[in-house]
């Protein structure tokens, strides 16, 4: 059944994971490295596929929560959680900006998890900020993506390099995190002004074809009625 000892023991286990207490397994890291550095450098081109993981995390997550209200048992609470990481999977893989919601709110959590905040001050301030950028993303959906892809990406990328390097002090962890960060935003805001740039270039062809087009139809006019002034002259002179 989900009870309130089980919910405290999966809490007990992700703390113990976040605070280094359980050793994670190399490869697992290597692959924790690899897709933070992907959603770090290309976030903005995988946004479905990003959407789609945090969706599975978040419905994964709210699922436990229901089975736990309900008090139900353990089948039922497993069907519970698996219908609800997918249906918030897909919404979030076709609803782009209904993901990116999910997103910002994942990466809030992020946050406050990296930084291991007791204070309830702070995680009401995380908590408000990441709903507050939850929301302005789905306004200006591009930049924020951007933003948000990389801190997602550029902490797991350097949570797990500081691991797999056996790094402890938590300074020069921050350091490769924010190192990781500044690197995706660079690229993915280069990546993004060089697709602007290549749309307005193609814009421009466009509309001097289209001009071009104009000018001969008009010159093609002037000619036909140059001929027809010509044969009234003709006409005129007979």
């Amino acid at each position: 059944m989900f009870n309130e000892p089980m919910i405290k023991e999966i809490i007990t286990q992700m703390n113990a994971v976040v605070q280094n207490g359980i050793e994670i397994p190399f490869p697992a890291l290597v692959i924790s490295a690899v897709i933070g550095l992907i959603v770090c450098l290309f976030g903005l081109k995988l946004v479905r596929f990003v959407n789609a993981i945090c969706g599975l995390a978040v419905g994964a997550v709210l699922g436990i929560l229901v089975a736990y209200l309900i008090q139900t048992d353990l089948k039922i609470g497993l069907a519970i959680v698996a219908a609800a990481a997918l249906i918030l999977t897909i919404m979030s893989a076709v609803f782009k900006k209904f993901g990116a919601f999910l997103l910002c709110l994942s990466v809030a959590l992020e946050v406050v998890g990296m930084f291991q905040m007791q204070n309830f001050t702070m995680l009401a301030v995380t908590g408000v900020a990441g709903i507050i950028i939850a929301v302005l993303t789905m306004i200006w959906f591009e930049p924020l993506v951007i933003i948000v892809t990389s801190l997602s990406g550029g902490m797991g990328l350097g949570n797990a390099v500081a691991q797999m390097v056996g790094i402890k002090n938590p300074y020069i962890t921050l350091g490769i995190c924010a190192a990781g960060i500044a690197i995706g935003l660079i690229v993915q805001f280069m990546m993004k002004s060089r697709e602007i740039g290549r749309r307005e270039a193609r814009h421009s062809r466009q509309v001097k074809e289209e001009i071009s087009i104009e000018s001969e139809i008009d010159r093609a006019r002037s000619i036909l009625d140059l001929d027809d002034e010509e044969e009234d002259e003709d006409e005129y002179e007979e």
